[in-house]
């Protein structure tokens, strides 16, 4: 029986590409990890930053009980695909908006139950007065 023999060159050449290749592989890995964890703080930020917003378009409507221009201010966050589900509180009475899995929006009684969203609640006041509360629920 003949057996072959490797060369040295041919051996070596195999353990750079093995440590090349591990070596990009946890490179890559840990690159990942940061721009994911990245990107996921700034979507946080977004939501917070946009609940702030939400909250200060709703105090002159709600401090005047206007009523309908709630409605046209929850209306268009939800042209925003990111948006699962919004819902106000005003004294007795609540508006909420919301959207499926599928993205149709339908108006509830009651904010809508979404598996794994990210929620945000956040008082609305005037002149330092709670006057609501609006709760935000994103798609994560």
């Amino acid at each position: 029986m003949r057996r072959s023999q490797l060369s040295l060159a041919t051996v070596v050449i195999g353990i750079i590409v093995i440590i090349v290749s591990a070596a990009l592989a946890i490179g890559g890995t840990i690159a990942y990890r940061s721009y994911s964890a990245q990107k996921w703080n700034e979507f946080h930020e977004a939501v917070d930053l946009e609940v702030e917003r939400l909250s200060i378009a709703l105090t002159p409507a709600i401090w005047n009980l206007e009523f309908s221009q709630i409605q046209k201010v929850m209306e268009s966050l939800m042209k925003d695909p990111r948006y699962a589900g919004i819902a106000v509180d005003v004294g007795n009475r609540q508006f909420t908006l919301g959207r499926n899995a599928d993205g149709q929006g339908f108006s509830a009684t009651t904010p809508p139950p979404i598996a794994g969203a990210l929620v945000r609640h956040r008082p609305i006041r005037y002149a330092d007065q709670p006057v609501g509360i609006l709760t935000l629920l994103t798609f994560s």
